[in-house]
């Protein structure tokens, strides 16, 4: 009986954590949300070499998966948007979670999606 308890208490637990994930719902309109996540899609596809392009507006001098795994990122405060080209205070953290600092990343619209232009980690 106890078992059938903690289990969906557990899995409530989970999902009010949200797994990892910042809260997307502030981050100043649709498009400070789509570069949000953007961010967020580059800590999914971060260890796969083959889904890092997609995310960026270039295809040359990417970081590569091995690299960019020792890291997470998180969009902190409200990405500042100008038309088609737009800068976001990002957080970066070591895999354990220890902080680095907030990096300033550009971004661009590319056939109407954000694409990442600029990544600064270290």
């Amino acid at each position: 009986m106890i078992k059938r308890v903690w289990f969906p208490a557990l899995v409530g637990l989970l999902l009010l954590a949200g797994c990892g994930a910042k809260d997307l719902s502030d981050m100043g309109g649709d498009e400070g949300k789509a570069i949000a996540e953007v961010v967020e899609l580059l800590n999914d596809y971060k260890a796969r070499d083959e889904k890092i392009p997609m995310l960026f507006a270039k295809s040359d001098g990417l970081p590569s998966a091995q690299e960019l795994n020792k890291y997470s990122f998180y969009v902190v405060g409200k990405p500042a948007v100008a038309s088609d080209t737009a800068t976001s205070k990002i957080l970066v953290e070591r895999a354990d979670g220890t902080p680095i600092g907030e990096r300033e990343w550009n971004f661009k619209k590319v056939d109407g999606s954000w694409k990442i232009v600029s990544a600064i980690v270290q």
